[in-house]
């Protein structure tokens, strides 16, 4: 008996979903009833977060009808050649930190001796995406025409600040004061009359910066990111 498990990423992003495709199957010598497998839930994920369903190939049975919810725990039997897969949707809160990792067993019953176990199980684990593009200064773009500074270093010659800050539209420093934008609840999001692709505010409800993209409004999840 074997088993795969993996979402084809390394990275997870909150408040979007990740799609796991699980396979468990049987290189023989012998078709095998009565295995087990088993897929918990990830610590910090809502069972409700988690959707299922079911294919079999081969002559394989699986214990599991239609769509479901949860952790996967299923009674299965696969004939030599047999397999079973699991697609399984991940809804990722926009509360959850660290790594995504989840392990599935298969396991035969105690009448069998699976010769391998090293492939009895399988961990997927991704990390939070994050990424950060460093503002590079170069003789190359245009000169950034309009700026706002408390640091009285604003000048009119070419090299001077925000001149020298490349192709902005403006430009903004402080070492005392932040930058303010349009603070909304959630509920209240829907009252943006034909909001924009790019369009951006700070959500009160859920405690994020969200940008308006793809004809919804997500939290900003890659700050500096294209």
């Amino acid at each position: 008996m074997y088993v795969t498990k993996t979402d084809a990423t390394s990275i997870y992003i909150p408040e979007t979903t990740t799609t796991y495709t699980i396979v468990v199957g049987n290189n023989g010598p012998f078709g095998v009833q009565g295995a087990t497998v088993s897929d918990p839930v990830p610590p910090g994920i809502p069972s409700a977060n988690i959707t299922y369903t079911v294919a079999v190939a081969g002559n394989a049975t699986t214990s599991i009808t239609g769509s479901q919810t949860g952790a996967i725990n299923d009674v299965v039997s696969l004939p030599v050649g047999g397999t079973i897969t699991y697609t399984v949707v991940l809804t990722i809160p926009i509360t959850y930190t660290g790594n995504l990792s989840n392990t599935v067993t298969v396991s035969v019953p105690s009448n069998i001796t699976d010769t391998n176990t090293l492939n009895n199980s399988a961990t997927d684990v991704n990390v939070q995406s994050a990424c950060f593009n460093t503002v590079t200064n170069t003789a190359a773009g245009i000169d950034t025409k309009h700026g706002i500074t408390v640091l009285k270093r604003a000048g009119i010659e070419n090299g001077n600040w925000p001149m020298n800050i490349k192709s902005a539209h403006t430009v903004l420093e402080s070492n005392n004061q932040g930058f303010v934008i349009t603070r909304i609840s959630t509920a209240n999001l829907g009252n943006i009359v034909n909001p924009q692709e790019g369009m951006l505010v700070f959500d009160t409800t859920v405690k994020c910066l969200k940008i308006y993209s793809d004809g919804a409004w997500k939290c900003f999840s890659t700050p500096a990111c294209p």
